[in-house]
């Protein structure tokens, strides 16, 4: 027997069938033995070769390495870079390979080979990005890939705070928070939320500070004033009184001013007149705090002080248009329109033009309905500002109450030339040429005012009679068609379509609209025996028998619908009536 055969034999015997033992790799000349479906990471600067492959198969002769992504053939016969095999792509990336040992076309296992950069070279690389956008980009880029990496995430942070990104350096720093519960990194949380303008996180952050350290007088402080900004005044009263306790008498006049206006807006006027009381022992000089005084007294009817702490206010300042024009505010706000007119005809009169003192004034006089003044006021306020929208809306409106529609006609042009889609606007014109009889116009209008918003309801009534006076049948049918779709419970836009469709001899639409109102509503049996009647006139014999049978459910003495139901019944099994 020849040694050939020999071999043949011996192989086919005793190796079994082809499988891998082990790989052997020499990363940096230092040889890892990779068992089958094992997982490896290396740096893209790693210098690789395969040194050998271990298999049941004599010298592993036809066995090779294969992999979708990645030319790792040539490990086997050279030592080369991981970069070098990445084919230019970026090493910043992170690669994951599934690479294949094979015999012939059998695969006899395989490991997955991952490829990703140290953490101190993403930080390097930053370093060397001026740009600041392209900086924060590739660390965003960082962090996707490296989650768990604190290093990356803390500059990331660092990042966004010093841009002024604070809704995006938020979720870092709450993950952080989160992580390790550290007062001083809930006291960098609360910073970032009020930069960020978010009053929720704020307030959250200076709770979890103070349930840490009850006597932090600056997270109370904060917390009161988030509370306050956020007008829950309840809190901020009770955060701003626990404040009050670790605070000297003299010190204290701040926080008395800031809980007297907590408790004046949420009308605890006692409690106010005592914060405000308090902080005027300390302070004599504040004329805000006398106005607020005069005010909380006339709130409880006590003239006397009231006068008095406003004489003190004025005596301080009595240039201090400001404090007028708040106390002018807190007037309007309580419905006080004479008190808050005294106030701003003072301002007013040594200047004129004062354009919040003239809004102010609008706002009280159109509270005492005195419209006549009121238009003189928004006159004056558009000989300064002409495209001033919302005062020719108001001056426009003021006039039309006062029935000088010519006036009203002529800002609300002016008005809806700036602001076309203005529904409001509409409406006054629309009105304005019903009052003046004016039906052409008013009917063009109409018809805008459904342009505008075809769920109002009012122009389509209009249009009708209009319509209707006029015989424009076919015109009252598009329309309310239109109004039908938008409208589809709009009983009376249906009733309009019926009797259009009645009055052009369109019978079938009519049945069909006749039922749309039946869902809506049921009616008479007038109204059903009308429709019956169509239906049969139409050849619809077995619903018109169907109506017929509805009239006499509800009303089993009806002659009418008896009779024709026991008409097209006898009809139906081929009896004639005489």
């Amino acid at each position: 027997m020849g040694a050939g055969v020999v071999i043949w034999v011996w192989i086919t015997r005793y190796s079994g069938p082809p499988r891998l033992n082990f790989l052997a790799l020499t990363v940096n000349r230092e040889i890892i033995k990779i068992l089958p479906g094992e997982r490896i990471s290396l740096h893209p600067s790693d210098r690789v070769k395969v040194s050998g492959i271990s298999t049941n198969i004599p010298l592993s002769l036809g066995v090779r390495l294969f992999s979708d992504n990645l030319d790792v053939a040539g490990l086997l016969d050279s030592e080369l870079s991981i970069s070098e095999l990445l084919e230019g792509r970026e090493i910043f990336d992170h690669y994951s390979f599934h690479v294949e040992v094979k015999y012939k076309n059998i695969v006899l296992g395989y490991f997955d080979l991952q490829v990703r950069p140290y953490v101190e070279e993403w930080l390097e690389r930053a370093n060397r990005i001026i740009n600041d956008d392209q900086r924060i980009s590739f660390l965003e880029r960082a962090s996707a890939l490296l989650p768990s990496e604190k290093t990356i995430r803390d500059r990331l942070l660092n990042e966004y705070k010093s841009r002024g990104y604070f809704h995006k350096a938020l979720p870092i720093l709450e993950k952080s928070v989160s992580d390790e519960e550290d007062r001083g990194k809930i006291r960098e949380l609360a910073d970032l939320y009020g930069k960020a303008g978010n009053a929720k996180g704020l307030i959250s952050a200076l709770e979890r500070l103070l349930e840490m350290a009850p006597d932090d007088a600056r997270a109370r402080l904060e917390l009161a004033e988030a509370f306050e900004k956020s007008e829950n005044w309840e809190a901020a009263a009770a955060n701003y009184e626990a404040l009050l306790v670790r605070t000297s008498e003299e010190a204290s006049v701040p926080i008395h001013k800031r809980l007297g206006y907590v408790y004046m807006k949420s009308g605890k006027i006692e409690k106010a007149i005592s914060a405000f009381l308090a902080a005027a022992k300390w302070d004599q000089k504040d004329a805000n705090l006398f106005y607020n005084l005069a005010y909380l007294y006339e709130k409880i009817d006590d003239r006397e002080k009231a006068a008095f702490y406003l004489r003190n206010a004025v005596t301080l300042n009595p240039e201090d248009r400001a404090g007028r024009l708040r106390l002018a505010e807190r007037f309007l706000d309580a419905g006080e329109w004479k008190r808050a007119e005294q106030i701003l005809l003072e301002v007013l009169d040594k200047d004129p033009g004062a354009r919040e003192a003239l809004v102010m004034l609008a706002r009280a006089l159109d509270g005492m309905k005195d419209m006549e003044r009121l238009a003189a006021v928004y006159y004056r306020i558009l000989e300064k500002e002409p495209a001033n929208e919302i005062v020719l809306y108001n001056l426009a409106v003021a006039e039309y109450e006062m029935g000088r529609f010519d006036n009203a006609m002529s800002n609300l042009n002016k008005y809806v030339g700036m602001n076309p889609g203005d529904e409001s606007a509409h409406r006054v014109i629309f009105d304005i040429h019903r009052k003046r009889n004016d039906t052409y116009s008013a009917a063009k209008e109409a018809e805008i005012l459904i342009s505008i918003n075809p769920t109002y309801t009012t122009p389509y009534g209009f249009l009708f009679s209009y319509l209707l006076d006029k015989g424009l049948y076919d015109e009252i049918i598009r329309i309310m068609k239109s109004g039908v779709s938008a409208n589809p419970t709009a009983e009376e836009l249906l009733e309009y379509l019926l009797d259009a469709y009645l009055r052009t001899g369109r019978e079938i639409e009519a049945m069909d609209t006749m039922e749309s109102i039946l869902k809506l509503r049921p009616r008479g049996t007038t109204f059903l025996m009308r429709l019956a009647a169509l239906r049969e006139k139409h050849g619809q014999t077995d619903r018109a028998m169907d109506i017929y049978r509805r009239i006499l459910e509800i009303e089993p003495d009806h002659r009418e619908a008896e009779s024709a139901y026991l008409r097209l019944r006898l009809k139906g099994i081929g009896i004639e009536g005489e």
